[in-house]
């Protein structure tokens, strides 16, 4: 009998080694922080490209623009027999010089994937009045919401310029309209000035993330001079890429929960989240980066990123975005807290197979050893079975039971309710009333009849409630502020 089990043993561990060996070559019990690298890196890709592609395109688009009004410059101040000094204090011949620059910054802001576009020349309509020395005169024109989906139909408001010009092509003021730029305000512009004898192609940059005066807006500017045929300097032009356009336009289609893409400022070692560029999945939840995260590198490829009240698992890849602009980080990256749930269920997962094959290779064994020991081994085994049989079902039950009392629970991602109920707080007093309204139940046409304000007002303030809040639609606004009131009422109701 001895021997018998002997050779039991030696079959069971051959059978099992080799079951294991051929999950092993087909990655069966591949690594989570594997799985989370490969499908990162694919995302990475896919990220990369994207942001590539769309700066190449803006920088292209800004050297056609500065190259176009560096000649309608020369031949209006030609046509005129003026210089650029001139213009100062000239309100008509400004005038007249923003009529001819606006339907072609109005055609081509139809065409680019952008927010924004400008032109700052070196004039000033009032050089008498206080810090004229840092005014200047020029165009700024804005695209009034995304969500249209061919840029040609978008609304464009005048954010900087002469009113009576953008009426007359129907462009009507920015709510935050000025009529001047200001140089001290304006993002790199003694570079820019300093680059005003490069070729344009070698003249462009991409300033840091920077919000607009008078504005909520955080935006990247692609700035360059524009020059005369003779290299005079003109002013500077460009194209403004938001915030909000670059979450719209970069969202990504993507199987990975609660991804989030960022394009930061930094060398890597530091993930500036107040001063980056992010969006998250198409279609789903992201959460937003409002603080900076310091960067350590794990052991598969993978790299935590942790701050003071957040913490993630993914890659980073550096870009250049111009000539004249820093390196950037692009992070494609998921919450720690998945990663780590994942990571358990992989385990769960694994461990279950290995004890399926254990269970697997015993039962093979005492099979072809049955013969030997007749029926008493036989009603042992059919006992084992059915206690087997009753476990798993017990197991099964109960594990349905839980998910089922835990589903409730969970209608609401805990991380993105966590972060819905903190950035509250940041919301503005007219965001906070327009969020209220929603909250009581109010319909959009009486929040326009009752906040006085145009729909297009509130599909702005919509843009920065749901940016803020970390959500992508009021259905998902209205069910994270349904668990929040429930879960104050709860507090409330408990005895203190």
């Amino acid at each position: 009998m001895k021997k018998l089990f002997g050779y039991m043993l030696v079959l069971a561990a051959l059978l099992l080694l080799s079951l294991f060996m051929g999950l092993l070559i087909f990655g069966r019990f591949e690594t989570i922080e594997k799985k989370t690298f490969d499908a990162l890196d694919v995302q990475m890709e896919v990220f990369e490209k994207d942001v590539s592609s769309h700066f190449d395109a803006l920088a292209a688009a800004g050297i056609h623009l500065s190259k176009d009004l560096g000649i309608l410059l020369d031949d209006y101040l030609t046509g005129e027999n003026l210089t650029m000094a001139d213009l100062t204090d000239d309100g008509k011949r400004i005038s007249q010089v923003q009529s001819l620059m606006t339907d072609s910054l109005k055609q081509m802001l139809g065409q680019e994937d952008c927010s924004g576009i400008f032109v700052m020349l070196e004039a000033t309509v009032n050089s008498s009045l206080p810090q004229a020395d840092c005014s200047r005169t020029g165009l700024y024109l804005q695209v009034n919401g995304y969500e249209k989906e061919s840029p040609q139909d978008r609304d464009i408001l005048l954010y900087r310029g002469i009113a009576d010009t953008g009426k007359t092509s129907g462009i009507m003021p920015h709510r935050k309209w000025r009529l001047e730029f200001r140089t001290d305000l304006f993002p790199s512009y003694d570079l820019l000035v300093s680059l005003a004898d490069k070729p344009a192609h070698q003249a462009y940059l991409f300033t840091d993330l920077t919000l607009l005066p008078g504005t909520s807006d955080q935006v990247v500017l692609l700035a360059l001079p524009v020059t005369g045929a003779d290299g005079t300097f003109y002013g500077i032009c460009g194209l403004e890429l938001s915030s909000s356009y670059f979450m719209t336009f970069h969202a990504q289609p993507t199987k990975v929960d609660h991804l989030t893409c960022l394009l930061s400022p930094g060398d890597g070692s530091l993930l500036q989240g107040e001063s980056a560029l992010s969006c998250g999945a198409s279609g789903g939840y992201y959460r937003s980066v409002y603080e900076t995260l310091s960067a350590k590198s794990m052991s598969s490829g993978l790299s935590t990123f942790s701050g003071e009240s957040s913490s993630y698992i993914g890659i980073t890849r550096s870009i250049q975005l111009s000539p004249n602009s820093p390196a950037c980080q692009l992070a494609v990256m998921i919450p720690e807290s998945d990663f780590a749930k994942e990571a358990r269920h992989s385990l769960a997962k694994n461990l279950s197979l290995i004890l399926l094959l254990l269970f697997f290779t015993i039962t093979s064994c005492y099979g072809f050893i049955r013969r030997f020991i007749g029926p008493v081994l036989r009603e042992l085994e059919q006992v084992k079975k059915e206690f087997a049989q009753t476990q798993k079902q017990y197991e099964t039950a109960q594990t349905e039971i839980s998910r089922l009392a835990y589903s409730r629970k969970t209608e609401v991602d805990p991380d993105i309710y966590r972060q819905f109920v903190e950035a509250i707080a940041t919301l503005t007093p007219t965001e906070r009333r327009i969020f209220d309204y929603y909250v009581e139940g109010h319909t959009v046409k009486e929040i326009l009849t009752i906040a006085g304000i145009k729909e297009s007002t509130l599909r702005y303030h919509n843009q920065n409630i749901y940016s803020k809040l970390g959500v992508n639609s009021l259905k998902q606004l209205l069910r994270c502020a349904a668990l929040m009131n429930q879960d104050k009422a709860a507090a409330e109701a408990t005895p203190k």
